[in-house]
Order: structure tokens, then C-alpha cells, then sequence
């Protein structure tokens, strides 16, 4: 590349660091579209006259250090020396005087920037509850009933808004809250909220008895319902309020010391306060886990309002659409009416600060923008069907699809009762005649039927159809599931996308009824809209117009849907998901995707260079060319998190474009979608009102009024709303290269509306984004059905803080390779792909071409004869072993440590071999190293056919503290290997301790000796004198070439040798080990017998944490191996057993180089 286009790149990288410093800014309002006028839930604030100096309400107070004025106060000046008062006061806790000094000092003017502010200013009154930005009507009785212990409270949003001109609203709107019936014990909600209609039944308040106890099964459903719940107590007079953390065994089996005597908490509490009534029924604990408190269930009430966040039952959440749902014009009435009876205006805070909430909602001007046509299948007379949507909707029944998809084959699998076949029979006949008629080319009946059987899980039915597919060569292209409940979904999805790869169309009993029986056709029609694009067909494309020809089609545009989603509250063990999808075609109708874990609540995409490089791939492979404008839509994303996703996910995207080509620079287009907010919109004309809602049409934009001030946004409803008032999906452009016009973007955005294809509907986002949104929901069921099959452990945040890589899934690639199926495999990350297939790289073809060779049997280089090689390697048939031992982190307490020993098994050091073995933690001394060194003296002497006559030992990770420990214990235990082989075998051992970690560096004087960008000294350096010990033998020696930063050179003390060799020779010697790495041209700064040693090291460890993560071994831990009693000992003894057995190497793989 030439230093001009490198100086370009560098000027735009800077120009584009310097441009995201601040928001793109609003290139004009939007114009076309039909006009409309419309009431918004925005309630203006408006400015009263001063009032009286000294009014006690114009203070407000944070709570802390802060005290805000409307007036300046009579303090003294800052030149004046300030005056501490001292107060006396009693803490209710300790209820003993304490003195407190206060010092006040003005700070000075603040200016205040209400961009993004959100109101919090509202008493919590004793009719209210705060809830965030929102305050519920605590009922006068009871609220709306939603069965099982919880009812619904209506309630009032209220948020401080700056908009358009700078002038300051409320967005007030109601809402809903779920709570607990409070003042309730414990002990009856759970009966009520926990436990399925059985055990409800089975175990009602009023037939409990003394002896009545939980089932397992039983406790393990109220465990999740009852934990992080806020409880008081009712047998003490406190108002304390406790977490609860766990659900324990019965009052009469917990026992606890007491006094010196062992007493259970039953016995306790009937000594302190009183038999307990349910002796049986389990304990609640409270407190922290190093120091527990436990109370009997029914001395335990539920804390007054309090949220409930559980996952809801299907008939709650039926109960709750019900209950909340109004229309349009009831919904703008009940918030002028909450505002007249929240009585701002007379808030004596409102007052003092100059301002009022008028109770007129703000009239805003809004534009209908005019829908896309859609293109589908060719009609009768062979000419393009071309549609109009009208309300958000439009009819296909009688068109083909664009393009329909062929179904060669397909299979149905039933979980429903064996005598429902004959209705699965008629479903499939309606269904074949459906899709018929879109243009679907499909067989009469399926290829393979299944009936699940009593016993059967999923993964079995989902096998035999794998087997049947496999044993006649068909390919199945689709397989239709009949549910038994909706909770199978997870583990069906599993099977299908992850384990057999098999396409599946879901069919709950209703819907089978809705077509076998009913015959609706719509419902025949969504299954068939689905099926066609799940099988690679579309079902609809965008008719060319001139905002499309020029921001789309014409430029190849790559359109992006972004989307987190983040696990709720009480999902403590699940990660949150992020997925990014994009169209494959020039036409943006086909949507492929990628997805990833990362922690928890953790917005910023972990990944999304490798993530966008799939989409870009793909687009690539298809079309032949890159795209030239790439709109990215951004779900997920708060007002105060622009910069920071934008600083972050920007930049990475431009990454990710140049590493596809250096030159490479399309025009970026960043819109962040927001779905959850509170801004609503009302026909101010009942005419122009749709529907029964009331609601206002499909498309109409609002850009204007209520918008943002000072940055680039919009509010656009989509679509058409059935239920309720609908809610626009306000849009943030937050960086815009392309120079879409207002009225382009609003346009695209619609249009992208009208591709979700499973409908024929709008929906209420652009279609990318709304697919992120279903990839992020399947591979979340994917995590869910892994933990409920115990394939992995439940993820937590504290996991991902240690350096444990157990995420990843090279892991669980190389237990399943090394141990279980004795396969050799070669991992490759997305970017090697890349750089292999779409870079032609060829450096990193051959560096896979290397691993390969050695891993496969093959030698990629030897070291040539000369007389140093010759008089101790080659003639002597020498042995060379590399040693080390790795230990776990400090955090890493569950795991051992890991030693590994390997050696060459030719006698041109060549080909090495290893053997591994666990070791208690932190231990240094290698435990079996005669049976390790034992391994690879018999592999070389059956190699070979004769003993090595020279033995030299590279031993690494031993401090300079533990030589004489080290050489004292492994030299003889080497020795005794030696004797065990033949009792007059005495080999001459050179033992050479490697250490690579210190802080000796080497610089060069002249700088013409210096090599490469970091001006290091040679490979090949050898220092052996003034810097080295006086009274023993080592050497630094710098064996490679530093790429980046200061070379490190590996420091050698030469403990032990009998061979006698000379400074030169076992310099000389230890340098040429460097070259014989293999994975790599290039020499490597640690003889390549010891850094094979590292390699097989790391492997065990992943071997390990496979196995703990599937929990085939329970942790380990020393304290275990520590403890006095014989079961403790005993357990320990067995953990290593088992970890011993699961490093244990297939046979297929010892005697290869595995590691390479």
C-alpha cells in the first residue's frame, strides 16, 4: 500500500475519532408523508412568578453532601473563614449521644443540563410506591387479583424531558406493577404462588398438620419462587426486613451448638418463644453464607409492597394483557386524570422552583409516511404481482410467494398422545395444500414419522429421525414437532439447531386444532410464511423506488440488526446474549446471523469484530462485492450509553471492514432502535383513528415538538396496533456518513418494516433488528435447555472474573479430541478462517500446515550434523526431556496442579512424546516422575532399539530457592527410573533448570547491531558473564527475534553434567532446541522439549476444566485433601481419581504429538 493511501487511512481514523466526539446533528425535518395532528402523553412545564424569599421548600437535598438552592444563601464568602457548628444527636441503633460538626460552604452556580434527565423529584408519599420513575397507587384493598399471591397495582410514570427549542415536559404515562399480596405469612403464599394446583390442593393452609412435610420435588419448586423475596419476621417485635437467600431442610433436622450442646432450631425456638406449630416445614435463610440466620417458615411474612419479578404463568400473563390493555383515547384521559389527581401544582417544591404541570397533553404535528409496495410471486398471467399495505396489513392469500422455496422431504414428530394421529394426519394434508399454493414445492405425506413414546426425552425421537435421515441418504429438509406443553420448546430447538441440525416447525395442540380441525387458513398461512423462509426461500421483496435505489440497491447496502439481551434480575446463572444479523443478498431479503455469550448485564459486545466479519463474509460470498453502505441498527441501548456503544462499536466495525481490505471504507450509518420508553401518540381527529384501539395509522413519524433539542431522532409507529395503544419505536441516528435526508432515513427505516415475513403485517421494528431479537430468544432456549440437561454449569459473573477459559469452547473441542474419541483436531477462530479464505494468507496456511504435519506423524525440519550435534546428540543417541509444572492461580482454588514430562522418541530429536499427571496444588516436586521419565525412556528404546547415552534434562518453573530441593528429589527418582530399566543402565544426565521469569534485558550499545522495529539485541545472544552468578553455572541466552517490545532473554542454570560438555557446546546445544518448534519458521525463546512441556500443560488444563464443567468431576479442592476425618481424605483421594482418569490420553493420541 502506498504512503499516501496510508496517510488517508490515518487522516480518517482521526477525522473519525474526532466526529464521535460529539452526536450527529439533525440535517432538517422530515417533509413527505400526510400530515395529522396528534396528542402526545408530554404535559408542558409552565414558569409561575417568584415566590416569597425564605419559603423552607426552595432547599432540595441529595441525601448526602449536596444541598440545592433556588436563592443564594447569607453564608459567609469564600475569603471568609467558614464556621463549623457542632450537633448533638442519638442513632436509634446504639441509642447513645453522639456529636457531628457541620461545615457549610458555598459551592457555587450550577447550570443545569436536563439532557436526558429523568424526574426523581416526587415525595413518596404514603399513598404511593416509588418504583424507579414510577409511583403505584398502593390500593385502599386489595389490587387486581392475578392469582398465586400476587396482584397488580395501576401506577404513574413521570419523567423530565428537554425537547425541541429547549423547553422542559413531563412524559407522564400509566403503567402496571406487579406485587405481592403483603401482609400475608409466608407460609400460606408459598402454598399460594410456588407450588403447582396439586400441591395447592394437597396442602392448603387449612388441612396442614404437625407432621406435614415437602417433598424434594416439592421444595425444589418453591426454592426458585421464594429466593431474594423480602421478608420480616412475626415472633419478634421488629420491623426488620431480610433477603431470603435459601430454602433449607425442617426446623426439627437443622441443629446448631448451643451453649456447648448440639440443639435443633425447633428445640430452639420452643425454649425462646414457643413450639412451633409446622416443625416439619422448611427453614428460611437469611443473612450471608459465612453467617446464616434461619427462621421457620411460619414465623415469616412477605414485606409490604413489594415487586414480584418471577416469571409469570401463561394465565397470569393472560390476566395482565387483559387487565392492562386500553385504547388510545381511555389511555390519554386516565393520564390527564392522573396528573389532576397527583396534584403537582400544589407541591410546595414545584412552587418554590418557579414551575407547573399543565394539565393539557401537548399537541404535536405528525406525518403518515406512505407505505412500500411489495413485490411477490408471478400471477396467472405471468406478470409480478405487486402489493400495497393499507393499515399495516395487506392480503397474500392468493399470491405466491417471491421466491418459494422446494421441500424435497420432511419428517413430524409427535409428543402428543398416540390417538391423536389421525389429526396429525389431517394437519399434514392442510398444511402440504398450503404451502402448495404459495409456491412451496412439498411431498403428500412426510418422509419419516415418529411417535415419541412414554419414556422418551427429546434428544432420543430427535435421534432416530438423525438415524433414519442417515441409513437412507435423504435429506430432510424439515421436521414438524407436535408439542405436548410449550415447555418442550427449549430442549426441541436444542436438538434441531445444535445437536442433529435439522430444521423445525414447532406446533403447539392449539395450533394443530386452529388447522386440522378449524381450517384457518391464516394460521395455515403464518406456518407456511415461516417454513418458506426457514427452507431458504422469500416471501417478499421491496419494489425499487428511489429512496431504496439509492440507499440500498444501487449500493449494495449491508443493513445490520444488533441486539443484548440481558437475563432478569433473578437469572443470576444465565449470561447475557448478543447477536448480530444481516442481509446475504443485494436485495435485503434474506437474513443470515451469529451469536455470542457474555457476562452478565454487560451491554458492549464482547466480540463484534468477529461477529460483523461473518456478516460482511457472507455478504461477500453471495453477492461478489462488498457493500458500500452498511446501516447498522442498534437495539438495547440507553440514552446515557450512546457514546460509550458508539466509541466502542463503531470503531470495531471500521476494524473489522479493514481487515477484510486495508482500503476498504464503506459508508456507515448508526441508528440505535428504543422500544421501551413512554412517549404515546393520539388521533387528535377521531377520523384519522385505526382500529379498535384507536390507535394512530401505521407509519406516522414524529420529528418535531417532543424530539430531542439538540440530536437527530424520531419517533415512528410501524405498525398497526390491535391490542391496547400502540407504542412507536423512537430512533436515535447517532453517526451518519451516508447523508441520508430526514425524509430517506424515516423512509428506509418504514420500509425495513415490512420484511419480517412471518406476517403479513408491519411490525413494529426494522425487520434485522427484529431478527436479533429471535436470535438472541433461541439462543438463550439453547443456554436453558444446556442447563437443564446438565451439560454445562450455571454461568456466573464471578466465574468470568477468574482467568479460568472454560467459555470457551476450544475446551470442550479438545477433551472430546485428546480424550474421549482419540481424534486429532486442529481448532480455527473465525479470523484464521478469514484470513485463509478470503485473505489468501498464505503465512497462515503454512503455519496450519506445520501444526498439522507434526500433529499428524510428520517432521517438519531437523537439525542438520555438525560436530557439537554430533559428539552429544547424534552419536550418543541422546534423550532430551523438557519438565514443567503449572499451577493454578491464587482464585483458582478448585483445580491442581499439572505436570507434564517430554521427550523425543528418534534419535534425531525430532518427534517428542509426553506424559501428564495432576499434583496437590502449589506443589512444585513432581509426584511419579519415575513413572513419567519411565514413559519416555521405553518409547524411545522401542523406537529405537537401544538405551540414550546421553540423558539432558530441561526442567522449567523451578525458583532459584528450590534448585538443590528439585535436583535432590528428580535426579535420583531419575536414576532409580534408569535401574528399574536394567540394573546396570547408567546414562550421563546433564539437568538444566529454564527460567524465563526475571528481570535481566540486554541492550545494544551499537545501534547498527540492533534488529526489527524494537531495536533488540540478536537471536542467538549469549551473556555469560559479569551479570551471572559467581559461585554456580548459567547463561542468559536470547534464542529469538523480538517481534514487539524488549526481548526477554531465558536465563539457564546448568545444576548436574556428567557428559562434560564445554561452555560452547551447551550454549550451542540449548540455541539449536530453539529451532526446533516446528509450529513456526522461527526459532523460539525456550528449547523447543520444554515449550512442548508448557503446550501439554495447558492442554490437561482444559482437559480438567471440560470435565469439571460438565460435572463428570466434582472440584478439587486441598482443603479437602487437608481435612482430619477419613470421609474428607477419602474424598479428596477420589477427586484425583477421577481428574487422573479424565487427563488419561486415548490411546489413539499418546503416541502422536497431539500437542503441536
Amino acid at each position: 500500500m502506498s504512503e499516501q493511501s496510508q496517510d488517508t487511512n490515518v487522516a480518517a481514523d482521526e477525522l473519525l475519532q474526532l466526529r464521535l466526539k460529539e452526536l450527529v446533528k439533525r440535517p432538517g425535518y422530515g417533509t413527505v408523508g400526510k400530515p395529522i395532528k396528534l396528542a402526545c402523553n408530554y404535559f408542558p412545564l409552565i414558569k409561575l412568578q417568584k415566590d416569597i424569599f425564605g419559603d423552607p421548600f426552595k432547599l432540595a437535598y441529595d441525601g448526602k453532601s449536596t444541598l440545592f438552592t433556588v436563592d443564594e444563601l447569607h453564608l459567609k464568602q469564600v475569603s471568609e473563614k467558614a464556621d463549623t457548628e457542632k450537633f448533638s444527636f442519638k442513632t436509634v441503633r446504639e441509642n447513645k449521644p453522639s456529636e457531628l460538626s457541620i461545615l457549610i460552604k458555598f459551592t457555587g452556580l450550577v447550570h443545569l443540563d436536563f439532557r436526558n434527565a429523568e424526574a426523581g423529584s416526587l415525595d413518596e408519599r404514603k399513598s404511593f410506591k416509588a418504583v424507579r420513575n414510577s409511583f403505584y397507587c398502593i390500593p385502599q384493598g386489595a389490587g387486581a387479583d392475578m392469582k398465586y399471591g400476587i396482584e397488580l397495582w395501576r401506577g404513574l410514570f413521570i419523567s423530565a424531558r428537554v425537547i425541541d427549542g429547549f423547553r422542559p415536559a413531563i412524559n407522564i404515562d400509566g403503567v402496571m406493577e406487579i406485587v405481592f399480596h403483603f401482609c400475608e405469612k409466608l407460609l400460606i403464599i408459598e402454598m399460594d404462588f410456588s407450588i403447582t394446583q396439586l400441591l395447592l390442593q394437597a396442602f392448603h393452609p387449612n388441612q396442614l398438620r404437625l407432621n406435614t412435610r415437602l417433598q424434594p420435588e416439592q421444595l425444589s419448586l418453591l426454592i426458585p419462587e421464594l429466593k431474594g423475596v423480602s421478608i420480616h419476621t412475626t415472633h419478634r417485635n421488629q420491623d426488620r426486613i431480610y433477603r431470603i437467600k435459601d430454602i433449607l431442610s425442617t426446623a426439627v433436622s437443622m441443629k446448631f451448638k448451643r451453649d456447648g450442646k448440639e440443639v435443633s432450631v425447633a428445640e430452639y425456638f420452643r425454649d425462646v418463644y414457643g413450639p412451633l406449630k409446622y416443625p416439619n416445614f422448611p427453614l428460611v435463610q437469611v443473612g450471608s453464607k459465612k453467617k446464616p440466620i434461619y427462621f421457620p417458615v411460619e414465623l415469616c411474612q412477605v414485606a409490604k409492597c413489594q415487586r414480584y419479578n418471577k416469571k409469570l404463568k401463561a394465565c397470569q400473563t393472560t390476566s395482565i394483557i387483559r387487565f392492562a390493555s386500553t385504547d388510545a383515547p381511555t389511555r390519554i384521559l386516565k393520564c390527564i386524570d392522573m396528573v389532576k389527581k397527583s396534584n403537582f401544582n400544589s407541591d410546595p417544591f414545584l412552587k418554590s422552583f418557579g414551575v407547573q404541570i399543565k394539565a393539557e397533553p401537548m399537541i404535536v404535528d405528525g406525518r403518515v409516511l406512505a407505505p412500500p409496495r411489495l413485490e411477490y410471486g408471478k400471477g396467472n398471467g405471468g406478470r409480478q404481482i405487486i402489493l400495497t399495505p393499507k393499515d399495516g396489513a395487506w392480503n397474500s392469500n392468493e399470491f405466491k410467494f417471491f421466491e418459494s422455496a422446494s421441500c424435497e422431504s420432511f419428517g413430524f414428530v409427535s409428543f402428543l398422545p398416540p390417538h391423536k394421529a389421525s389429526m396429525l394426519q389431517e394437519f399434514c394434508l392442510q398444511i402440504v395444500r398450503t404451502c402448495r399454493s404459495t409456491g412451496i414445492e412439498m411431498p403428500d405425506s412426510p418422509k419419516f414419522y415418529e411417535q415419541a413414546q412414554k419414556n422418551d426425552s427429546v434428544e432420543m425421537v430427535f435421534k432416530r429421525i438423525a438415524d433414519k435421515c442417515d441409513r437412507g441418504g435423504v435429506k430432510c429438509d424439515l421436521v414438524f414437532v407436535a408439542l405436548f406443553s410449550s415447555e418442550q420448546y427449549a430442549q426441541v430447538k436444542s436438538c434441531g439447531d445444535i445437536t442433529f441440525g435439522l430444521v423445525t416447525q414447532c406446533l403447539l395442540p392449539r395450533t394443530i386444532i386452529d388447522v386440522a380441525v378449524k381450517k384457518s387458513y391464516s394460521t395455515m398461512l403464518n406456518i407456511a410464511m415461516k417454513i418458506n423462509m426457514k427452507i431458504g426461500g422469500i416471501n417478499t421483496k421491496l419494489l425499487e423506488d428511489e429512496v431504496l435505489d439509492n440507499y440500498l440497491y444501487k449500493n449494495n447496502a449491508l443493513v445490520i440488526g444488533v441486539d443484548v439481551v440481558h437475563p432478569s434480575a433473578v437469572e443470576t446463572h444465565l449470561p447475557s446474549i448478543a447477536s448480530v444479523v444481516g442481509n446475504v443478498d443485494a436485495n435485503v431479503t434474506k437474513f443470515h446471523a451469529s451469536v455470542k455469550i457474555q457476562p452478565a448485564k454487560q451491554e458492549l459486545i464482547t466480540g463484534f469484530i468477529e461477529q460483523f466479519s461473518d456478516r460482511l463474509l457472507e455478504y461477500v460470498d453471495v453477492n461478489g462485492t462488498t457493500p458500500k453502505n452498511i446501516i447498522v441498527y442498534r437495539d438495547g441501548v440507553s440514552e446515557g450509553q450512546f457514546m460509550q456503544v458508539l466509541e466502542e462499536e463503531l470503531p470495531a466495525l471500521r476494524r473489522a471492514c479493514k481487515s477484510f481490505a486495508s482500503n476498504y471504507r464503506p459508508l456507515i450509518t448508526f441508528i440505535v432502535v428504543q422500544k421501551r420508553h413512554h412517549a404515546r401518540f393520539f388521533c387528535c381527529d377521531e377520523a384519522a383513528a385505526r382500529g379498535r384501539g384507536k390507535n394512530i395509522p401505521a407509519g406516522t413519524v414524529i420529528d418535531r415538538v417532543v424530539t430531542s433539542p439538540n440530536e437527530y431522532d424520531f419517533f415512528l409507529c410501524s405498525h398497526h396496533g390491535i391490542q391496547g395503544t400502540s407504542r412507536p419505536t423512537r430512533y436515535h441516528v447517532l453517526f451518519d456518513e451516508s447523508n441520508m435526508d430526514a425524509n430517506a432515513m424515516q423512509s428506509i427505516t418504514y420500509y425495513l418494516c415490512h420484511l419480517y415475513g412471518r406476517c403479513a403485517r408491519s411490525v413494529s421494528i426494522p425487520a434485522p433488528v427484529y431478527f436479533a431479537d429471535l436470535v438472541c430468544a433461541r439462543a438463550r432456549y439453547h443456554v436453558l435447555a444446556a442447563l437443564n440437561s446438565g451439560l454445562v454449569e450455571k454461568f456466573s459473573d464471578e466465574d468470568s472474573n477468574s482467568s479460568s477459559s472454560s467459555s470457551s469452547s476450544s475446551t470442550q473441542v479438545k477433551s472430546c479430541g485428546d480424550i474421549t474419541f482419540g481424534l486429532v483436531t486442529q481448532c480455527l477462530l473465525p479470523r484464521t478462517i478469514i484470513d485463509v479464505a478470503v485473505k489468501k494468507s498464505y503465512s497462515t496456511m503454512l503455519n496450519i500446515a506445520m501444526k498439522i504435519n507434526m500433529k499428524i506423524g510428520g517432521i517438519n525440519t531437523k537439525l542438520l550434523e555438525d560436530e557439537v550435534l554430533d559428539n552429544y546428540l547424534y552419536k550418543n543417541n541422546a534423550l532430551v526431556i523438557g519438565v514443567d509444572v503449572v499451577h493454578p492461580s491464587a482464585v483458582e482454588t478448585h483445580l491442581p496442579s499439572i505436570a507434564s514430562v517430554v521427550g523425543n522418541v528418534d534419535a534425531n530429536v525430532t518427534k517428542f512424546h509426553a506424559s501428564v499427571k495432576i499434583q496437590p496444588a502449589k506443589q512444585e516436586l513432581i509426584t511419579g516422575f519415575i513413572e513419567q521419565f519411565s514413559d519416555r525412556l521405553l518409547e524411545y528404546v522401542d523406537v529405537n532399539g537401544t538405551t540414550p547415552k546421553n540423558i539432558i534434562v530441561y526442567r522449567d518453573g523451578v525458583s532459584e530457592g528450590q534448585f538443590m530441593q528439585v535436583l535432590e528429589e528428580e535426579l535420583p527418582a531419575l536414576r532409580r527410573a534408569c535401574k528399574s530399566f536394567a540394573s546396570n543402565y547408567r546414562p550421563l544426565i546433564t539437568f538444566i533448570v529454564v527460567q524465563k521469569r526475571h528481570h535481566a534485558r540486554f541492550f545494544c550499545c551499537d545501534e547498527a547491531a540492533a534488529r526489527g522495529r524494537g531495536k533488540n539485541i540478536p537471536a542467538g545472544t549469549v551473556i555469560d558473564r559479569v551479570v551471572t552468578s559467581p559461585n554456580e553455572y548459567d547463561f542468559f541466552l536470547c534464542s529469538h527475534h523480538g517481534i514487539q517490545g524488549t526481548s526477554r532473554p531465558t536465563r539457564y542454570h546448568v545444576l548436574f553434567d556428567e557428559s562434560n560438555m564445554d561452555a560452547n557446546a551447551i550454549q550451542s546445544i540449548t540455541y539449536y532446541f530453539c529451532h526446533l518448534y516446528g509450529r513456526c519458521a522461527r526459532s523460539v525463546s525456550i528449547p523447543a522439549p520444554v515449550y512442548f512441556a508448557d503446550l501439554v500443560c495447558a492442554r490437561a488444563r482444559y482437559h480438567i476444566l471440560a470435565a469439571l464443567n460438565s460435572g463428570l468431576v466434582e472440584k478439587f479442592s486441598d482443603e479437602d485433601s487437608k481435612g482430619t476425618s477419613s470421609s474428607s481424605i477419602t474424598k479428596a483421594e477420589s477427586v484425583k481419581t477421577e481428574l487422573a482418569n479424565i487427563i488419561a490420553l486415548h490411546e489413539r493420541v499418546k503416541k502422536i504429538m497431539y500437542f503441536a
